[in-house]
This record gives C-alpha cells, sequence and structure tokens, in this order.
C-alpha cells in the first residue's frame, strides 16, 4: 500500500469521491473521530455483519486502476479513491475486463453537495 503521505495526496486530488462512482468518501480517520464524539461505532469491526453501514457507504479504499495481482505499482498515477462498494467489484479486475472506464476526478463540488471537501476537513479537526 502507498504511505500515509501519498493517500492524502490522492484522496485530495480526488476531492474525496470515488472515481468509479463519484460517491462521497471519508477517511477512515475521520470515521474514528465521529465514532469517538457521537458513541456509535462507525469503525471497521471484528465481522462485516457488525460493521456499521456508514463504514461500508462512506468509509474511503484507495484502489489501484491496475491491480497488485496484474503488475500495478503503487504510483500515484494508478492510484484513485474509491468507495468500498467499487473497490469490492472491480476487485482484481482491470477497467478493460470490466468495459469499464475511470471518471476523472469529480469538478468543484461546492454547490450540490455543500462544499463537501471543506466538510471533511472539517470533521477531521473534531479530534
Amino acid at each position: 500500500m502507498p504511505d500515509d503521505a501519498t493517500q492524502s495526496r490522492v484522496l485530495a486530488r480526488d476531492r474525496y469521491r470515488c472515481r468509479y462512482c463519484r460517491q462521497a468518501v471519508l477517511p477512515a480517520e475521520t470515521l474514528q473521530t465521529m465514532s469517538s464524539k457521537t458513541g456509535v461505532n462507525l469503525n471497521k469491526a471484528k465481522t462485516n455483519l457488525e460493521t456499521h453501514g456508514l463504514y461500508w457507504l462512506h468509509c474511503a479504499s484507495i484502489d489501484h486502476v491496475v491491480p497488485h495481482a496484474q503488475s500495478g505499482r503503487s504510483v500515484e498515477a494508478n492510484l484513485v479513491v474509491s468507495c468500498n462498494a467499487c473497490q469490492f467489484g472491480k476487485s482484481w479486475y482491470t477497467l478493460n475486463q470490466l468495459g469499464l472506464n475511470l471518471r476523472l476526478p469529480a469538478p468543484d463540488l461546492s454547490t450540490p453537495f455543500g462544499k463537501w471537501s471543506k466538510t471533511v476537513v472539517a470533521l477531521a479537526s473534531l479530534r
């Protein structure tokens, strides 16, 4: 996996949106902070059934466009933000094998989504 600095740059570049479906995502650290502030466990639990649904819907993943299994490297050009559903569905396949195209990073999200990136930064600062 890429180091924390690379992951942060990829999250910022992709504006905290899945590059496959554009679902808004949150870094795991933000979900942990929200858990500590609300008392609701939003972190990955021991089993999938024990894990809160908000984790599965909103936890950010960093995905290799060309998977490691097919010689993909952990360089920023081969990394994108992914929601858990897309990461799970894509698995070790390439986009060509699935007949999909990678979407460009989302445009400025200050309209209908209420400045999503600023919201993520605000949530992360709750520590």
